[in-house]
């Protein structure tokens, strides 16, 4: 199975291809998508999402309110069958934190696996960020480094320690969840799994603020993994701000979850 991914995928998929998208979800009155198997530095997009397919691929969608386009993020060569299912999760849970309800889902068939995918909604209003807001983060940071770090075993013929493979599945399960809990009227959510910690700066920029980031946490792995081009590069990871109480309130859903929670930082 692997080899015949190899027919149709380049080898960085399994190493951390999502680095090239790193955009917050648009949401305006137009909004252009572009799913690509190439990188086009002239595309004219609000989004644009790359996975290194063999096979030519060039979708563009255009939608009203907030629409979103992605890949899966990474492929487990231990669980390909998975690849569906992340992609899912990817595409709707940062529109599903805009509160956009019911919200349309378009796969794009390529082969031998889904890799592309859109969705779109109308959302519901968000908190407006103030000074003196908290700040809390569902997950640690760098959790991908579980799934590189087992398909670079693989590729490589060698032998990965249980307690990796155990990390590994708990990372692909949580990150293959369409998460509803993510929408709460009483908080302001973002979904910053492709961003990462960058995700924090684009916020920042995008509603001129400064956030004061007391710690982050991050997972042993990326600390380990040199190969690493994102050390911080998750497999899911989210940001609340809001006041304390609701925040603690939207955090502890996720602990239900057995997702690892923490407030780290304010509105400065």
């Amino acid at each position: 199975m692997i080899r015949d991914l190899l027919n149709y995928i380049y080898p960085i998929a399994f190493t951390g291809c999502s680095i090239f998208n790193k955009y917050l979800v648009p949401c305006k009155d137009k909004v252009k998508l572009v799913a690509t198997s190439s990188i086009n530095e002239m595309e004219n997009a609000d989004k644009i999402a790359y996975f290194p397919l063999i096979q030519k691929i060039r979708e563009y969608r255009i939608y009203s309110s907030c629409g979103n386009v992605s890949v899966p993020r990474y492929i487990d060569l231990t669980n390909i069958s998975k690849t569906s299912e992340i992609l899912k999760a990817r595409t709707l849970n940062p529109i599903i934190a805009k509160g956009v309800d019911n919200p349309e889902y378009e796969e794009i068939e390529t082969s031998p696996l889904p890799v592309f995918a859109f969705s779109y909604g109308k959302p519901r209003n968000n908190v407006k960020i103030e000074k003196g807001m908290d700040i809390g983060f569902v997950n640690y940071f760098g959790g991908l480094g579980y799934i590189i770090n087992s398909n670079l075993h693989i590729l490589r013929n060698m032998k990965l320690d249980p307690r990796d493979i155990m990390e590994k599945d708990i990372v692909v399960n949580r990150s293959s969840k369409v998460y509803y809990e993510l929408y709460d009227e009483e908080v302001f959510v973002e979904d910053i799994t492709e961003m990462g910690f960058e995700g924090l700066r684009m916020l920042e920029n995008k509603f001129d603020l400064k956030f004061k980031i007391e710690k982050i946490r991050v997972y042993n792995i990326a600390k380990e993994l040199h190969i690493m081009k994102d050390p911080l590069a998750g497999d899911f990871n989210t940001i609340v701000i809001g006041k304390r109480h609701k925040v603690e309130d939207f955090l502890e859903k996720f602990v239900r979850l057995n997702i690892p929670c923490y407030i780290g930082g304010k509105v400065a």
